[in-house]
């Protein structure tokens, strides 16, 4: 954070001193199918308190079960979803 940023008109302030301030972080291998295996987790809960905003599942879905995964992540999840 920039120490020279007016703090006037903002809405809400935090004192973050001896805190470590990060943007959201990435997870590249996850397996966030919930259900479908036995690795499958369920990601709203622990994205929610590991600070991960960005997850990518790395095999959870196969060929027969992707659309599943699809119906899944597209209705019923929070986080956003994005089929490659």
């Amino acid at each position: 954070m920039d120490h020279s940023l007016p703090i006037e008109g903002a809405r809400a302030t935090l004192d973050a001193a001896g805190k470590i301030v990060t943007p959201g972080l990435f997870d590249l291998h996850t397996h966030v199918y919930w259900g479908a295996t036995y690795w499958g987790i369920e990601p709203d809960p622990i994205a929610a308190r590991t600070g991960v905003t960005t997850w990518l599942d790395a095999g959870t879905a196969g060929g027969y079960s992707f659309r599943g995964f699809a119906v899944t992540w597209s209705n019923g999840v929070r986080a956003g979803f994005s089929p490659s």
